[in-house]
């Protein structure tokens, strides 16, 4: 490889990293550590063999005889310099290649995420956001869940990397100039605490940027299910109030991965609702009755309701209008699309024996807040149908699940707890 070749190998690289896709290219930023270390590697390998001969000239002649000893500059059809240059650089770029393809999301790589994600929330490239972000969810979740518990240990590594080894070092000056493994113990100790610490940190800054911007949750809400379900779940101890809305939003976007799962969601099979592989986010909020309970799943998505009931206008006057005779026709309707999301929550409970009475009490709500708009006199009853309007049908739609409750109790094997209660908490359940 000559000179002139070896510099238009890296305009061509130098092009080709322009026409990377914007995600590939941020990777590549966060692995920039690594590239720079294989470049300055490469460089030192090939630039000694491409400009050797100049080099010659101007060393003294005991050194260029060392250099041609070590076989340099001497003349070869089969490895002359230029062919080393060449191998040293198609390594090079098969070793910059596998780094980048086998290169996992780390810990340490956040500090270099962390200002990648701000500058792409605030130029408001959400879609680019998540795809960079989505491999390091597991990565985030072990930062966000370990901050409280890393607190204590870290107090106490700071304590005694401030206290323990200065008072002994006074104490015992002449022990501590030779070395010994506990004083290393507690400089590593020393050393690690603070980076430690920062990527806790790093880890908390970028789960608050994706938690409370709205552009993110609106995005969540329409695309990458699979991401939703991990973050809004898996970041619920860390950042309930953020999760909740992100729940109560869905239920307001008839258009959500939410309402969507819902509506999929249209069968059971022994007191038990099925999930498809397409409804990830149900299944994730309400599949575990335990993890159900622990998120309060049935909160955002009940107030969701109420207020849509109480306080958009909008809403109120199409409560008044004609129903449609098919319930399939309802899932557009937030009310509905709550009365179902809450006969799923409950038979999932039931089934799976868990004892939490919570989410019982949203659908008596539903009713009253429907009970208290005005009535439509406008509209004639229509005998085949379930109202004269659809509030009458979402009231009794939701007095006919809780109709179906009492039917599920009864037919809950005997062994269930809903069915013989253990204990008197149980009981009251």
């Amino acid at each position: 490889m000559s000179l002139d070749g070896f510099l238009t190998f890296f305009g061509l690289l130098i092009a080709g990293y322009a026409v990377l896709d914007p995600i590939t290219r941020l990777k590549l930023r966060i692995d920039a550590p690594i590239q720079v270390t294989l470049i300055c590697i490469a460089l030192l390998i090939i630039l000694p063999f491409e400009f050797i001969i100049p080099i010659f000239s101007v060393l003294p002649a005991v050194i260029v005889l060392w250099f041609v000893k070590l076989g340099f500059g001497q003349p070869s059809d089969l490895l002359s310099n230029s062919h080393v240059a060449f191998i040293a650089t198609f390594m090079w770029a098969l070793a910059a290649s596998a780094c980048f393809y086998f290169s996992r999301p780390r810990s340490g790589k956040l500090k270099r995420l962390l200002p990648l994600v701000e500058r792409l929330h605030d130029e408001g490239r959400y879609l680019e956001l998540l795809e960079l972000v989505e491999p390091y969810l597991l990565v985030l979740k072990k930062g966000a869940l370990r901050e409280s518990k890393a607190s204590k240990r870290y107090d106490w590594i700071a304590y005694a990397s401030r206290k323990w080894i200065p008072a002994h070092e006074s104490q015992h000056a002449s022990q501590w100039n030779s070395p010994s493994w506990c004083r290393w113990f507690f400089i590593a100790l020393r050393w690690i605490h603070p980076s430690y610490q920062m990527q806790t940190r790093t880890a908390r800054l970028i789960t608050d940027i994706l938690a409370k911007s709205k552009g993110v949750r609106d995005a969540l809400q329409i695309i990458k299910p699979n991401f939703a379900a991990e973050f809004f779940v898996g970041f619920y101890s860390t950042h309930y109030d953020w999760c909740d809305l992100y729940i109560a939003e869905s239920m307001a976007n008839k258009d959500s991965h939410l309402r969507k799962d819902i509506k999929r969601t249209d069968g059971y099979s022994r007191n038990q609702y099925y999930f498809s592989e397409e409804s990830v986010l149900l299944a994730s909020l309400v599949a575990d009755a335990q993890i159900a309970t622990r998120i309060g799943v049935w909160k955002p998505v009940g107030d969701a309701v109420t207020r849509a009931i109480k306080e958009d206008r909008t809403y109120q006057a199409r409560l008044h209008e004609a129903p449609p005779q098919e319930d399939g026709d309802l899932y557009d309707d937030i009310t509905y699309a709550a009365i179902r999301f809450f006969d799923i929550l409950v038979r999932q409970a039931a089934v799976q024996g868990h004892m939490d009475h919570m989410w019982l009490m949203y659908l008596q709500y539903f009713v009253q807040d429907l009970e208290g708009l005005p009535q439509n006199t406008a509209l004639t009853p229509n005998p085949i149908s379930d109202g004269s309007d659809i509030k009458e049908k979402l009231i009794f739609r939701a007095l006919t699940t809780l109709q179906d409750w009492v039917e599920l109790h009864r037919q809950l094997p005997d062994g269930n707890p809903h069915k013989t209660p253990t204990n008197a908490r149980d009981a009251e359940q």
